[in-house]
């Protein structure tokens, strides 16, 4: 969270576009619950304006433990002023 809060003071969210493999649940971004690391991102992206682009309705990972199938979304992109333009994202 540290990074992210730095590069966002020192660009300012409406000339970045944030994406990562977060490893943070929020039903925001597709995810079944959330986590202590889901709502604190959430609050943070609240409070900057920024909005959640994944549409959540695919999972961005997948893993077979045995025989049984994993998914989450647990990778997100957010951003101010490209909202109104982004699609099936």
């Amino acid at each position: 969270m540290f990074a992210i809060k730095w590069v966002c003071s020192k660009l300012g969210t409406n000339k970045v576009i944030l994406g990562g493999d977060v490893n943070a649940w929020s039903v925001w971004w597709g995810s079944e619950r959330d986590d202590a690391r889901g709502a604190e991102l959430c609050d943070f992206f609240d409070m900057e304006g920024l909005h959640v682009l994944n549409e959540g309705n695919i999972p961005t990972f997948e893993v077979y433990r045995g025989d049984r199938l994993f998914q989450s979304a647990v990778d997100v992109t957010r951003q101010p002023a490209l909202l109104d333009r982004a699609e099936k994202w």
